[in-house]
């Protein structure tokens, strides 16, 4: 079991953590079992919309960001337990991947943000 370490304290003039720093410490934090868990749990739900409901993407938006937040923190996992280990055309593999999957998850993120003013708002009549 992974025990949460406190943050150091902020200096006074700096700024919080953006949402990337927050999100990829909480990922580095969870343990491989969630990790797994959040990405299969994703890729199981993206696949069945997409077979039984196409109509229904709007519900995969959050489960891919799920699935993208499990798969970084995976690879991030990968890369400290290899560290310096691994050859330096791996290493760069793993690091394209991670902005690859960071670049899904972004996106997944903004598309659940527009499903739900969208749902919200409901259909516009013209």
């Amino acid at each position: 079991m992974m025990i949460a370490q406190p943050s150091p304290a902020r200096q006074e003039n700096e700024e919080p953590p953006g949402l990337y720093e927050v999100l990829s410490a909480r990922a580095r934090e969870l343990s491989d079992g969630a990790l797994w868990a959040a990405t299969i749990t994703g890729v199981v739900v993206l696949t069945a919309v997409i077979v039984m409901r196409p109509g229904w993407w709007e519900v995969a938006f959050p489960f891919v960001a799920g699935a993208s937040l499990g798969a970084w923190g995976l690879s991030a996992h990968y890369l400290a337990w290899r560290g310096d280990s691994l050859p330096s055309a791996q290493r760069l593999a793993m690091v394209i991947g991670q902005w690859f999957i960071a670049a899904i998850g972004t996106t997944a993120l903004i598309g659940t943000g527009y499903a739900i003013v969208g749902i919200l708002i409901g259909p516009v009549q013209s």
